[in-house]
């Protein structure tokens, strides 16, 4: 293999949505390592900021200490939606984040009450309550917190730009937050975390070719630059 994905996943998903997601990265010749925070899907114990973080950290722990001796093999975070929010919280925390080659943030927000206020919104009803939002919901455990304390990988940041479940404000604000070698994907049409269905091929070719690269930022900077107006994809 050429690498491993460890995918935290959003919300509404389990292990199932999740493997539908980035199952055609097994063709492509990397592995893919899947799994549910506490109280989701078919695991134990109930869903939480704190144990989420620690089921956060367990599993990158594990992933680090996996020996290989291929010098070029790859260790890939990819964070979706939620997953992202809890993948940038989580990982600024473990003190081996020099471990893993690179991160990816995809379809993620920067703060949990800007992002209830922003699907509340979307209804008259929630409209008119948004104002009292964050007297229920807490941005203890947002990732822009602790984005700062990053010191270690690169990240890629994709969104979609009509993404109506997170903003795509919401995506940049927290790639702005990130300090470390980064870059922000800006992609049209997709929908919300679902930037590499099959009708995106050329975004999944280009992605593939970052990702053998020896810096997947670093290639994809340099695409853009060369070929801004390409299949209408655009970088920052």
């Amino acid at each position: 293999p050429k690498g491993i994905v460890v995918q935290f996943h959003g919300n509404r998903d389990n292990l199932t949505a999740s493997m539908g997601k980035l199952e055609w990265l097994l063709s492509e010749g990397y592995d893919l390592f899947l799994f549910d925070y506490s109280g989701y899907g078919q695991s134990d114990g109930r869903p939480d900021p704190i144990t989420t973080r620690l089921d956060s950290e367990a599993v990158m722990r594990h992933i680090a200490a996996i020996n290989q001796e291929d010098k070029n093999y790859k260790k890939i975070l990819w964070g979706t939606s939620l997953g992202g929010a809890i993948l940038v919280d989580s990982f600024s925390g473990v003190s081996n984040q020099k471990s893993f080659d690179l991160v990816v943030i995809d379809s993620a927000f920067d703060s949990y009450v800007r992002q209830a206020g922003y699907i509340a919104r979307q209804s008259l009803l929630g409209l008119l309550a948004s104002p009292a939002i964050s007297l229920f919901v807490s941005d203890e455990f947002a990732p822009v917190k602790r984005a700062e304390s990053i010191n270690g990988s690169e990240f890629l940041f994709i969104h979609c730009q009509p993404d109506t479940v997170v903003s795509h404000d919401a995506g940049y604000r927290l790639y702005q937050s990130v300090k470390v070698a980064r870059y922000f994907w800006s992609m049209r049409d997709c929908q919300h975390a679902r930037p590499f269905d099959k009708r995106f091929m050329a975004q999944r070719e280009l992605l593939l070719k970052a990702l053998n690269s020896r810096s997947a930022v670093e290639y994809i900077s340099v695409y853009f630059k060369r070929n801004s107006a390409l299949y209408g994809l655009k970088g920052s």
